[in-house]
């Protein structure tokens, strides 16, 4: 826990218990959750808090780069509690988004010349091992 306040505060942010719950959950659940799913999953331990404080939990932890924002779909928004670079699978059968590695040096010596990359992100779309099946 103490890791996750010293996250916080180096980015300047104030800890509150709130941050530290939506942050702790998404380290912890490498699922890809969207505000809703990370929500309902902390309202057992956390009554009073409101969907609004999580959207803005996780647009400030997101903006202070201490989460990923993931917008492989038109139509929601999951938010990844790694922050580093790394590919995303997405399912069109079952939906869920699995983590892969990517090969970041590659991919940025790709990129036209005099470009420099700052953020990689990679999507791909297919079906898992058991929707395939």
């Amino acid at each position: 826990m103490k890791d996750l306040e010293q996250d916080i505060r180096s980015c300047g942010l104030r800890v509150t218990k709130q941050r530290i719950a939506v942050y702790d959950w998404l380290r912890r659940h490498p699922v890809h959750p969207t505000a809703d799913r990370i929500w309902s999953a902390l309202l057992p331990d956390y009554p009073d808090l409101s969907l609004t404080t999580v959207y803005n939990t996780v647009n400030v932890l997101a903006a202070h780069g201490l989460i990923r924002t993931l917008n492989i779909r038109s139509e929601e928004q999951r938010f990844d509690g790694n922050p580093a670079d790394h590919g995303h699978f997405s399912c069109r059968g079952c939906g869920a988004v699995l983590d892969f590695d990517i090969d970041v040096p590659r991919i940025a010596s790709m990129l036209p010349q005099g470009c420099t990359a700052e953020k990689c992100d990679v999507f791909v779309t297919g079906l898992c091992t058991a929707c395939a099946e």
